[in-house]
């Protein structure tokens, strides 16, 4: 029994360390791509405003990328949950400064309120994020707890 049990931890452990060198991969990709997007000129429903979106998605995809990287080499459950706290206020940062600016124009897209869907889904995006840190909160005071 005691076996099973140090192999089911080995095997969680190689999965996740995967999932994070894929959380690190599409990222980095992630990257890449909003800030090269204005320049395909594929997306005309984004704006030029796009640009003063770019400094803080960028600082969320890098702050993504370094804790991933982290996870990696130190994940006991408190501190990977005390990290992901701090990726969903960014990412609540994030969504609060496209909700501001909102570099989309749908203007060309008749028939649909295109403009009103993307805020829902930021709106949703804003209340999962929400979700997320009182969730991560909570696996953090637990694992707080265990360690007493």
């Amino acid at each position: 029994m005691e076996t099973e049990n140090v192999v089911q931890k080995s095997k969680t452990a190689r999965n996740k360390k995967f999932d994070y060198i894929v959380a690190i991969v599409i990222n980095a990709v992630i990257l890449v791509i909003v800030n090269q997007i204005l320049n395909w000129g594929t997306f005309a429903f984004l704006t030029q405003n796009f640009k003063q979106v770019l400094p803080i998605q960028n600082i969320q995809l890098a702050i993504t990328i370094v804790f991933n990287a982290i996870f990696l080499l130190y994940n006991p459950q408190w501190f990977e949950s005390l990290l992901k706290i701090v990726l969903n206020a960014v990412g609540i940062a994030v969504i609060l400064r496209y909700l501001s600016v909102f570099p989309f124009d749908f203007s060309a897209y008749s028939g649909f309120n295109w403009a009103l869907l993307a805020r829902w889904v930021l709106i949703i995006g804003l209340v999962g994020c929400c979700i997320g840190i009182l969730a991560e909160a909570v696996k953090f005071v637990a694992a707080i707890m265990r360690r007493k």
